[in-house]
């Protein structure tokens, strides 16, 4: 009933939004002109501007950061990168620093919408449910694989809703990105919408539950992790880079020397570049199959 319902509230959607252009509104954001999508701003930085914007799925309220660049949109529109966060121990402190203040997607992601956005790339970042002031908290359980299939199907409804509603987006150019708990989030969406031109793993958790499922990939893979993790084993990064090779997705797995399980400093700089390269460019190897080990 619930997908009815929500396939449903699309299809009003749409319609609403051809009514528009019909009407001369074709110049107005897809999303202000939506009755069940809602974007506010929230603050501005030297790279970006942050939004907020509000969608629904299953029937609850949900949020996610949306970071535009101050560069003017390209004629097709921004690239979009849809990032999928890690594990937060208190999921109602998302995005909330440690000074007290409400500002996704909070301190130990803050860099993330930055250095891309620098590079001329959006970044859409949902909460997931339960996080921050999004609902469905007393939908989640003790046994977080369930939960990570409740925050995939959340990002699947922002990818089925929230990415085509607005109009500076380039629907040629999208792209995951994701970290830690984010990887087995974003592998799920990988598999459910193949959508995306690239995608990109920072310090995944163990992703062999979808190792079955990778024949539904069409989407470049990076892989990033540092050898000495201890939140998020190596062995987790190399089992995923074989997964992909026996299936025959080209694919790059960059190891790092330290063992930072959120990559920092020249680290993270290093793969946010080798990120910008692939989105941009895809992964050039004869036989699809590329690993780099670095340092």
């Amino acid at each position: 009933m619930n997908e009815v319902i929500r396939w449903a509230t699309r299809l009003l959607c749409m319609l609403l939004v051809i009514l528009g252009a019909l009407v001369g509104c074709a110049g107005a954001s897809k999303i202000e002109q939506s009755p069940w999508l809602q974007k506010s701003e929230l603050y501005k930085t030297q790279d970006f501007t942050a939004s907020l914007v509000t969608y629904s799925n299953d029937g609850i309220r949900l949020h996610a950061l949306i970071a535009t660049p101050l560069t003017p949109s390209p004629a097709n529109g921004y690239p979009t990168i849809v990032a999928n966060h890690g594990f937060v121990p208190v999921p109602a402190r998302y995005g909330i620093g440690h000074d007290g203040e409400d500002r996704r997607p909070g301190d130990y992601y803050r860099a993330i919408p930055k250095q891309y956005t620098q590079h001329g790339f959006r970044v859409v970042m949902p909460d997931y449910r339960g996080h921050n002031a999004s609902g469905g908290g007393q939908t989640l359980t003790d046994d977080i694989w369930t939960n990570i299939g409740l925050y995939a199907d959340d990002v699947i409804a922002l990818v089925d809703d929230v990415l085509p509603a607005l109009s500076d987006s380039d629907p040629a150019r999208w792209y995951l990105w994701s970290h830690s708990m984010g990887g087995p989030v974003a592998l799920q969406v990988l598999v459910e919408r193949p959508v995306f031109k690239s995608a990109t793993f920072w310090s995944p958790m163990s992703l062999t539950r979808w190792e079955t499922q990778l024949d539904t990939v069409s989407a470049a893979v990076m892989i990033h992790h540092a050898r000495g993790d201890a939140t998020t084993p190596l062995v987790n990064a190399t089992t995923f880079d074989a997964a992909l090779q026996r299936a025959h997705i080209a694919r790059i797995l960059f190891e790092y020397s330290g063992s930072e399980h959120l990559l920092t400093g020249d680290d993270q700089a290093q793969a946010v570049l080798r990120d910008v390269a692939t989105f941009r460019r895809g992964i050039s190897t004869p036989d699809r199959d590329a690993k780099e080990m670095q340092k």
